[in-house]
């Protein structure tokens, strides 16, 4: 899968620190992260229409227990609290 973004290496490094996944590839168009335990990548291009850097709370909010976010590039994604684990 690859995601596009003004800044696909800023866009990866969000990622990469938000998972706490390596930086596996990286040039000047972009990054991937490895996915642990898999052969498979999550990959950054660099697009220059793409949104604005900074990850941001969503306006709509489903659920008590999940907030939506926008990344960088303005692609929607969700953190959940585990109740199991509080």
């Amino acid at each position: 899968m690859v995601l596009e973004a003004p800044d696909g290496v800023a866009l990866a490094g969000f990622y990469a620190s938000l998972f706490g996944w390596p930086i596996a590839k990286q040039d000047d168009d972009g990054a991937a992260i490895a996915v642990p335990g898999t052969s498979s990548y999550l990959a950054f291009q660099s697009a220059p229409d793409s949104v604005g850097l900074g990850a941001t709370l969503a306006e709509f909010q489903p659920q008590e227990d999940v907030r939506v976010l926008l990344d960088p590039a303005g692609h929607p994604f969700c953190l959940y609290f585990d109740h199991e684990l509080d």
